[in-house]
């Protein structure tokens, strides 16, 4: 997850100082929040120059990238192709902007802020991403629906696999769209299910031996 170095953005622009792309700006300047104003701390002159190899282009953007080290938001016109990956890789934010104001600038450290936050939420999930004991000694909860709602990517299988194998429990309380066949058809468990329209609560107990 990115996070900020300070509350800085390298801006790229035009020699009338208007917002520039990348491979057509004349200087860049770094302002820096100073409670709710932007300034520019520096300006740096830059014009990128005649390259005959990727090799001279990503020497260029090293360059660049060295001289505003200490902050890692850049902002401007379109930055596409091999400029956008070296920022990219880099670890930088990457903004198109239309204006400079403080309230684009601001606007865009809170685009940061919301995603950063978005992430360490999905990475709480993902890292918790298994049936929860209940007030209920034994009783297990897990709502698969709003799981993958929130992390496509997490399966039926890594949700809950490793849960069924190795926790004692007496009973998991599922929400689920259908029941996952590895669990309803390994024969291991007993499953009573109330189904709505948009859901199935299903009650998921370990089969006793006979």
């Amino acid at each position: 997850m990115q996070i900020f170095k300070t509350h800085k953005i390298a801006v790229f622009l035009s020699s009338s100082g208007d917002i520039s792309n990348f491979f057509e700006c004349d200087h860049f300047s770094v302002f820096q929040k100073s409670g709710s104003d932007w300034n520019i701390e520096r300006t740096e002159k830059f014009k990128i120059a005649s390259f005959d190899s990727v090799k001279m282009l990503r020497n260029e953007l090293s360059s660049v990238i060295s001289c505003i080290s200490d902050c890692n938001v850049v902002a401007g016109g379109e930055l596409t192709g091999v400029a956008f990956s070296a920022f990219d890789m880099a670890g930088f934010h990457i903004f198109n902007i239309n204006d400079i104001s403080d309230e684009t600038l601001s606007g865009i450290l809170e685009d940061i802020e919301k995603g950063n936050s978005e992430e360490k939420y999905k990475q709480e999930i993902i890292k918790n991403a298994c049936p929860i004991e209940t007030e209920t000694p034994g009783i297990y909860f897990l709502d698969l629906i709003l799981l993958q709602t929130e992390c496509p990517e997490i399966s039926s299988k890594k949700s809950m696999m490793n849960f069924l194998e190795n926790t004692p429990f007496l009973e998991l309380k599922l929400i689920c769209k259908h029941i996952p066949p590895w669990i309803e058809n390994s024969g291991k468990y007993a499953i009573s299910q109330t189904r709505q329209p948009d859901r199935i609560t299903a009650v998921i107990t370990k089969k006793q031996c006979n």
